[in-house]
């Protein structure tokens, strides 16, 4: 967890939410050490009961979202805009 940013809000519930900020980090898909990395930090999250995950990357068309609510869990991947 090197050069990240951890902020923690609360929601109206009182449900605690952690919020985990990376800049300018590579996620290379291509080395086998990045992807080693990216396995187990997603294997830790998508084992919560509950979580949303958001990577927006360099380009505009370089987005990932996933999530898990009330344990059905929302995958969506958009790799290309159509023009």
């Amino acid at each position: 967890m090197i050069n990240v940013s951890k902020r923690v809000i609360y929601d109206e519930n009182g449900k605690k939410i952690c919020i985990l900020k990376w800049n300018n980090v590579k996620w290379y898909t291509t080395r086998d050490d990045v992807v080693s990395i990216i396995d187990v930090f997603m294997n830790r999250l998508r084992s919560l009961a509950e979580y949303e995950y958001l990577r927006l990357g360099q380009d505009v068309d370089d987005i990932e979202h996933e999530m898990k609510f009330l344990g059905r869990a929302y995958f969506s991947l958009i790799t290309k805009l159509e023009a």
